[in-house]
């Protein structure tokens, strides 16, 4: 279950989530377990952008910076949901990064 935490340690959710070193500086600031007890992920940020257009349609960007804690945080972010009306809307994923404690990018 190690193994686990660590290729979740971050997960990089949502829509171009750039690599660069602000994020990894935010990562290892942010602190681990040991400063956050009882926690299992930490949310380094979260931003919706919405980018609505004279038609009424709207543009939702969303990014997301997770921080997995222990093992009952690699499980709850293992998989990942979107809420969203199927008839009327759909979803495009464009990036999804996960940085490993090792340092290694998928």
């Amino acid at each position: 279950m190690k193994k686990v935490v660590f290729f979740l340690f971050v997960l990089l959710v949502h829509l171009s989530l750039s690599a660069n070193p602000d994020i990894r500086s935010l990562v290892q600031q942010s602190g681990d377990a040991e400063d956050y007890p009882g926690k299992s992920e930490l949310v380094i940020f979260d931003s919706t952008v919405v980018d609505v257009q004279e038609t009424g349609l709207s543009y939702v960007h969303m990014h997301k910076l997770i921080k997995v804690l222990n093992e009952k945080g690699a499980s709850s972010n293992a998989v990942i949901t979107f809420g969203y009306d199927p008839l009327s809307a759909y979803i495009e994923i464009e990036k999804v990064r996960v940085y490993r404690h090792n340092g290694d990018i998928y």
